[in-house]
């Protein structure tokens, strides 16, 4: 079976075996219907190492596994994904994390896309991307002021304007070249706000976007704070929020406001753990 020479991966694992993330499952399906092969780094952020070898043949995915008990986050183990498109001769990689759902047609869906004539400044090619829990859309969204994003629906798939587009890592495939041209993924943002990060940089590079004719379900665990969210886990959002949006008045300004509304949630909900947290950051 032929490899995807023009295609790499990298997926984030945390605490997940590979035989347990549905990410893999449903993208070796994927693969398997155009009989591709599909080299992916997996970087593994859990504490306990799942292989003694750095190579290994799973499915339809030719690995190299690396793992980091230091848990990073993501955009350390996306910039290794650089790297390792570069050492493939890859035009394009494939960001993961390991809990989304892709559909039978991504691959193929991909394939199409590039077999195109798709502009040179084209740096950017995404799904749709649903929620597991109400398969209400979250991707692609528009970006206004302050962090506020609404899904943009009656979408058509193709080439989409990337002015105030934004979108979330699972899914997106993006040009390692272009990553470089900014100086490699943000480590800024180890986590959250990194996908918000990279777009803001496709727009501001004046770079295009293509919308594939995919759709994903994402597991988007912050949509659910209280049964999901840690307090670290919200600490880091917060604090990567708080540094996303410092940069521009206006940004920062609604920014606060929706902390405050956020915060009354909260209190009514009588979570005082997430409520005091929110306050903190409301008055840095």
């Amino acid at each position: 079976m032929a490899h995807l020479k023009a295609l790499v991966g990298v997926v984030v694992l945390y605490r997940c075996n590979l035989e347990e993330s549905n990410t893999i499952a449903s993208l070796d399906i994927s693969l398997g219907k155009v009989k591709k092969r599909l080299n992916l780094l997996v970087y593994d952020n859990g504490p306990k190492k799942q292989s003694s070898e750095e190579e290994i043949k799973y499915g339809n995915f030719d690995i190299s596994y690396k793992h980091d008990p230091t848990n990073p986050g993501i955009s350390k183990a996306y910039n290794e994904g650089i790297g390792f498109a570069t050492k493939h001769g890859a035009d394009w990689i494939l960001l993961l994390d390991q809990d989304t759902f892709y559909g039978s047609d991504f691959v193929g869906s991909f394939l199409k896309a590039i077999a195109e004539n798709i502009p040179d400044e084209t740096v950017c090619i995404i799904p749709k991307a649903v929620s597991t829990d109400n398969n209400a859309l979250i991707s692609p969204s528009k970006y206004y002021s302050g962090g506020i994003m609404r899904p943009v629906k009656n979408i058509e798939p193709g080439l989409i304007d990337s002015r105030s587009i934004t979108g979330i890592n699972s899914g997106t495939i993006i040009s390692p070249k272009f990553i470089e041209s900014i100086g490699g993924f943000s480590e800024n943002y180890p986590l959250d706000m990194l996908d918000h990060w990279y777009f803001r940089e496709i727009k501001r590079m004046k770079k295009r976007i293509i919308l594939m004719n995919s759709l994903v379900h994402h597991n988007l665990s912050v949509s659910s704070f209280f049964q999901e969210v840690s307090m670290e886990r919200y600490n880091s959002l917060l604090w990567s929020e708080n540094r996303f949006y410092r940069g521009n008045l206006l940004d920062f300004c609604i920014y606060k406001l929706r902390l405050i509304f956020r915060l009354l949630k909260q209190l009514k909900a009588k979570e005082q753990e997430y409520a005091k947290l929110t306050f903190k950051y409301l008055t840095k």
